[in-house]
């Protein structure tokens, strides 16, 4: 399966326009919908009065045909088939009975129609009127004409599927999906765009594929419901489309042609009244023996994708989840199979717990079964009703959520196995969810693209309100959380990932395009990295949140002309080691990369018998570097601690902002580390910065053109430099941001945004006493600036010369020269009088006019980078 598209309803039909750009998709939603395949993107919907049971296009994609329980077929036309999103109904057929199926001809002259009435009408496109009739015995479920117009297939209630010869009126064959130990109804037909195959859908939940010389089953793929629909993409025919009571559209990868005898001659004759009406005699045979598959068609069954990869917490074992329902699981020192795991479906997720006590491991339409460590014994088995999309521990390991596709949640206890608690109140499907690695917040995506995040205190007492919902533009399909709970990033079907920040209520942060859809993201420790899977012919990729630019290392050895791993596939899972040392990617192909993060080489390839290929081994430098790494020290070495000296400063600094010394170093992060974090409010936590910039900008442009009182000069000045410094600041990587802001306590960064807030303050009055400026100035006091604000102040300045010369300095001596009461007692009105700075030249004049209309015009924009330059 390389795409699945949920959708609010049965899905009762499917039609690939003639170029296999778009399909059309009707259900019980009561719309018709065409998606642009590339994409994946509804381009329009065609809503109708009830159920819509059929879509098709004509030959030339300029119509559409739409037909279902109103008993009407609406034509709809579209100006030009270079894009489906303005059609226009033209015309409206009616039937007596339900409208249960759609053909045209292949020279797009007639369109047969079948119902509930047991006919096959064939209606010419000239008058749009009926011009002949097929009687069977059964409603009629589906019709489709041959590639050459010369014969159209009718299959309905009765089991069976009748290929008529349109030329010669006879029955050539008919083929009975009719069992004997179960009855069948057929639902759907199709012929292959070479006329050599003819796919059957049915009730018995199989899709039939025959070849059509001498009518041979030469495959049956195997669905969980019934199939209601198949349709080939018309433009190849690699692709074969089905749909069903499972409420998914599956596009299956087809085989090749056959090479079997011709069919026979022999057919049976069908009678022609005199008012040109077709009456087909009854006939059926039993179902053809299945013959030996065709090697193309093996080609689905040797299609093996991995489907989930994670890395247990103390990185010793690395699990894979397969499409062939295997869990393969390796130990990591060697890199060989230690165990393999057989599930009853396909898992589509996995987990293990943060305490390395279990594996948890959920099949499709299955239980969760719940294998304990280092043992992999099955410990407990979860039964579950519905299709288990997604499952993650929580950070303390004392519960497992399981999100499914009816949009139910569940909370389960790890002391028992039994439910915690449970959340039904949306029915959309949960494709996604993640707890933050300090245990704050829980994140859920939902195929209606909307992003939930919750307090985990809350819902583990089965308290339900959300903290924040996030709507994206479709499907959200991965979250992951980063830094603690610092960052969340949401990618989706909308081809982009989001990274939001906890600040001011998870608000956008940056915005990545990607070529795809995005199934899978991972942080690494320290969130300097995010790695990205999807539908990206890119692969997957790594992004630099120093620069947010892909990492250009990665993969140049085995793809020196691309920054991505498993180049040309889809990448369904992403994950990286705790320790930071390893990336693992694996997708379609049925390959697991296993990428070095000293190198960012590809360091093995595990295939989907647990088989390992392209082995580069680490040099000793390589080893040892990597033994340091997981070294605990005092102070920083553990990221987040007790205050620290100024040398860990210094060591933190150099981490989290040098390009060079982040590739050679990684700092081990413990748990204890992260409940430290959550106890101190860091930069992005911070409202004060955010309210100065949104006052700074109203206060500027208030003389931008018209000078401002001289009483204001220097205070402007003092404001011109804080807002410089801010605008620095959010040029920053986040995550330097972030830790260098929570030293001491955060004593630092309180006294930047007592600053910040007293300024806000301090503008927010000069804009409401405008015309009493000068009285008013007199008496109001400014910053307060006290000795300890002071220190503290230097200390911040301090830190940030460290990591970068060219800093933004906060200007302490202005700030305090703008505290003097003295400086304004001798003031007069002249609009132009100067205030003398506090700098070398105490001659030079400060001209705030002049000051604005250089930096005025500044806007704050977090790709900024402020230069030495800039000095106010």
């Amino acid at each position: 399966v390389l795409r699945e598209l949920p959708r609010e309803g049965k899905i009762r039909s499917l039609d690939w326009s003639p170029s296999g750009d778009y399909l059309a998709i009707g259900g019980n939603d009561c719309t018709a919908v065409i998606l642009e395949f590339e994409t994946m993107r509804i381009v329009q919907e065609i809503e109708r009065e009830d159920r819509v049971y059929a879509v098709r296009w004509s030959p030339d994609g300029n119509m559409l045909a739409v037909g279902g329980f109103d008993g009407m077929v609406a034509i709809i036309s579209f100006p030009s088939n270079d894009t489906y999103g303005n059609g226009e109904l033209i015309t409206e057929i009616p039937r007596l009975g339900l409208v249960l199926t759609l053909g045209w001809s292949s020279d797009g002259q007639f369109l047969a129609i079948g119902g509930s009435d047991k006919r096959a009408a064939i209606v010419s496109v000239e008058s749009w009127e009926v011009v002949g009739e097929v009687q069977r015995p059964g409603s009629v479920q589906c019709v489709d004409w041959s590639p050459d117009g010369k014969f159209v297939c009718v299959g309905g209630h009765d089991g069976a599927v009748a290929v008529i010869n349109i030329e010669s009126k006879t029955i050539l064959k008919d083929i009975s999906r009719r069992r004997s130990d179960m009855s069948c109804r057929v639902t759907d037909v199709t012929w292959s765009p070479d006329g050599q195959f003819l796919a059957i859908s049915g009730t018995d939940c199989y899709v039939a594929i025959y070849e059509t010389r001498s009518f041979l089953l030469v495959q049956e793929v195997k669905r969980d419901q019934y199939v209601t629909c198949v349709d080939w993409r018309k433009s190849d025919g690699k692709y074969l489309a089905v749909g069903g009571n499972d409420n998914i559209a599956a596009i299956l990868k087809t085989g090749g042609m056959v090479d079997v005898p011709e069919r026979d001659a022999s057919s049976i004759s069908i009678s022609q009244s005199p008012s040109a009406d077709w009456s087909v005699s009854e006939a059926s045979e039993t179902m053809s023996t299945k013959s030996n598959l065709p090697s193309g068609w093996e080609m689905m069954q040797e299609f093996d994708a991995f489907l989930f990869i994670s890395f247990s917490c103390d990185d010793e074992f690395v699990a894979l989840s397969c499409s062939d329902c295997r869990v393969i699981v390796l130990e990591t020192q060697t890199w060989s199979v230690i165990h393999n795991i057989s599930c009853k479906n396909p898992s589509k997720c996995l987990s293990f717990s943060q305490s390395n006590e279990y594996l948890a491991v959920a099949s499709e339409n299955s239980s969760t079964t719940i294998y304990s460590l280092p043992s992999f014994q099955v410990l407990t088995t979860i039964p579950y009703s519905g299709s288990i999309n997604c499952l993650d521990f929580s950070s303390d390991s004392s519960c497992l959520a399981l999100g499914d596709g009816y949009g139910m949640l569940n909370l389960i206890s790890t002391s028992d196995w039994s439910i915690l608690a449970e959340n039904d109140s949306e029915d959309s499907p949960i494709f996604t969810l993640d707890w933050s690695t300090d245990g704050k917040f829980f994140a859920t995506g939902r195929n209606n693209g909307v992003c939930t995040i919750h307090e985990s205190d809350s819902i583990l007492g089965n308290f339900w309100v959300a903290n924040t919902e996030i709507t994206r533009n479709s499907a959200i399909c991965t979250v992951a959380f980063g830094a603690g709970h610092t960052f969340l990033a949401i990618g989706g079907q909308d081809w982009k990932v989001g990274i939001f920040l906890e600040k001011n209520n998870w608000s956008l942060y940056k915005e990545l395009s990607m070529g795809g859809w995005v199934l899978s993201v991972a942080w690494n420790i320290d969130a300097r990295y995010l790695a990205l899977g999807g539908t990206d012919s890119k692969g997957g990729v790594v992004i630099d949140t120093s620069s947010w630019q892909y990492l250009n290392e990665l993969g140049k050895t085995s793809s020196p002309e691309s920054n991505g791993v498993c180049v040309g596939e889809e990448v369904q899972s992403v994950s990286w080691s705790r320790n930071d040392k390893y990336l693992a990617m694996g997708g379609t192909s049925g390959n697991t990369q296993i990428i070095s993060t000293k190198t960012w080489e590809v360091l093995l390839s595990i295939d989907n018998q647990g088989g390992i290929t392209n082995v580069t081994t680490l040099s000793s430098s390589d080893e040892e570097i990597y033994e340091d790494d997981t070294e605990e020290e005092d102070g920083f070495s553990t990221y987040y601690g007790e205050e620290s000296k100024s040398s860990d400063t210094d060591h933190l600094t150099q981490h989290l902002l040098s390009n060079n010394d982040m590739k050679d170093t990684r700092l081990k992060q413990s748990e204890d580390s992260l409940e430290d974090q959550g106890s101190v409010d860091g930069y992005f936590t911070r409202t004060e910065p955010q309210k100065f910039m949104e006052i700074c900008e109203a206060f500027l442009s208030e003389f931008q053109f018209d000078p401002p009182h001289p009483c204001l000069n220097l205070f402007i000045s003092c404001i011109m430099n804080l807002k410089s410094h801010v605008l620095w600041l959010n040029s920053l990587p986040p995550l330097a941001m972030e830790e260098i802001s929570i030293e001491n306590d955060s004593q630092h960064l309180d006294a930047l945004c007592r600053i910040l807030d007293r300024g806000t303050f301090i503008m927010d009055e000069i804009i409401e006493n405008e015309e009493q400026i000068i009285e008013w100035w007199r008496t109001k006091e400014t910053f307060q600036l006290d000795e300890e604000e002071v220190k503290r102040l230097e200390n911040w300045n301090l830190c940030w010369s460290k990591l970068d010369p060219d800093v933004v300095e906060i200007d302490i001596a202005l700030l305090r020269r703008v505290d003097e009461p003295e400086v304004y007692s001798n003031l007069d009105l002249n609009p132009y009088q100067s205030i003398e700075s506090p700098h070398d030249s105490m001659s030079t004049p400060i001209d705030a006019k002049k000051l604005i209309e250089e930096y005025g015009n500044q806007t704050d924009d977090s790709s900024s980078s402020w230069s030495s330059d800039v000095d106010i």
